[in-house]
């Protein structure tokens, strides 16, 4: 959620939603690279400009998730990013 709140654009809308056991959390943002995607859930250092990130967030949500087999994804949706 964290990551939402910093990287939305200035004015954004956070959404937040659940159903049928599936937690949607979606923000706008600047576009990705398709690369900056698929490394979504590396363990890299931070190169955002947004603050003093140090890149291992979305890393340890995936490994935790990852331990308890539950699915879940990060996308891009138009402008917006969907976790």
């Amino acid at each position: 959620m964290i990551n939402a709140i910093r990287y939305s654009n200035e004015g954004g809308v956070i959404k937040v939603s659940a159903k049928n056991h599936i937690v949607r959390i979606e923000n706008p943002c600047q576009p990705l690279t398709e690369e900056e995607i698929e490394m979504a859930y590396s363990l890299l250092p931070s190169t955002s400009n947004k603050g003093s990130g140090n890149g291992v967030g979305l890393y340890i949500v995936h490994q935790l998730l990852k331990q308890e087999e539950i699915k879940h994804r990060f996308y891009a949706n138009q402008n917006r990013y969907v976790f």
